[in-house]
């Protein structure tokens, strides 16, 4: 579903949902890599913890306001890399 959404060209943030139980598991998500190849901010969310619930919503309104688009699309698995500047690497570049 991330990928027909990003084919949607819009603003999107990919919340990653039950990091809690996935760390309790011993489990891990490159979250970084994750980002880099999706094009789009990825965030790690607890929501029955209310963990990563601000950081999320922090990057929402970030990636509204500034209207960034994911980039890269998937198009009958060929990725297509938008090179663009984006305020959202200038923010985070520290991420």
């Amino acid at each position: 579903m991330t990928m027909q959404l990003m084919e949607l060209n819009m603003p999107m943030v990919l919340a990653l949902n039950m990091m809690d139980e996935l760390l309790e598991n011993d489990g891990s998500v490159r979250v970084n890599e994750m980002e880099a190849f999706l094009g789009v901010p990825v965030v790690p969310i607890s929501a029955s913890k209310v963990e990563g619930i601000e950081e999320l919503v922090k990057h929402a309104i970030h990636v509204a306001k500034y209207q960034e688009r994911p980039m890269c699309c998937f198009y009958a698995g060929c990725p297509v890399w938008y090179n663009r500047g984006s305020a959202w690497d200038a923010d985070n570049s520290g991420s």
